[in-house]
């Protein structure tokens, strides 16, 4: 996340804008998880998927058919994250689970 901050401060108009919307996608996926919390085998599979969607390359939308591109920006309506994003995601999800947030 710091990284989104420098680039709403320092970043070009587009790069400002994009970063507005990760950071605002991000706050819409804690809230969503905050209200329907994984159990342990959900949350294995959650990342699970995660891993291999990052292993094959998928946070690069050019290595992506057009219905995982759909559901990754759903619906282009948010810019899909990339493989150090979904690295976050699944390292805060881990630490989540543990501190039982």
């Amino acid at each position: 996340m710091p990284l989104l901050l420098l680039a709403i401060e320092n970043g070009t108009e587009e790069g400002k804008r994009i970063a507005r919307v990760e950071l605002q996608r991000m706050a819409k996926l804690a809230d969503m998880v905050k209200r329907a919390p994984l159990d342990a085998q959900e949350l294995a599979t959650v990342l699970a998927a995660l891993r291999f969607y990052q292993e094959s390359g998928m946070g690069d939308p050019g290595n992506r058919s057009n219905a995982i591109h759909e559901i990754a920006t759903n619906g282009d309506s948010v810019v899909s994250l990339d493989a150090d994003a979904i690295d976050a995601l699944c390292e805060r999800l881990n630490v989540e689970s543990s501190d039982g947030k």
